[in-house]
């Protein structure tokens, strides 16, 4: 399974959100990694990705196009995938 190391701004990934059985996987861009309460003993690496597309069927309100979590979500899969950006 890849780690948040794993994944550089601009890379191409495929989005799975385990919690939601309406997500649809959808490919995303990184945006931008990041670390909150560096220096501490509470570091948590983040990452946020924009999504080519709204995940789910039913659209909400603006719909849902970043997406940011931190390495202890067990809930989110990110997969590397080959292919340019959008």
């Amino acid at each position: 399974m890849a780690t948040l190391n794993d994944f550089r701004p601009g890379d191409r990934v495929r989005v799975t959100h385990h919690e939601f059985p309406s997500w649809i996987p959808t490919n995303a861009t990184v945006m931008s990694l990041g670390i909150r309460f560096a220096d501490t003993p509470l570091a948590i690496k983040t990452i946020m990705v924009r999504l080519d597309k709204q995940p789910f069927k039913k659209i909400y309100v603006g719909g849902v196009r970043d997406l940011s979590f931190d390495e202890r979500s067990t809930e989110i899969e990110l997969e590397r995938i080959n292919e340019p950006r959008p």
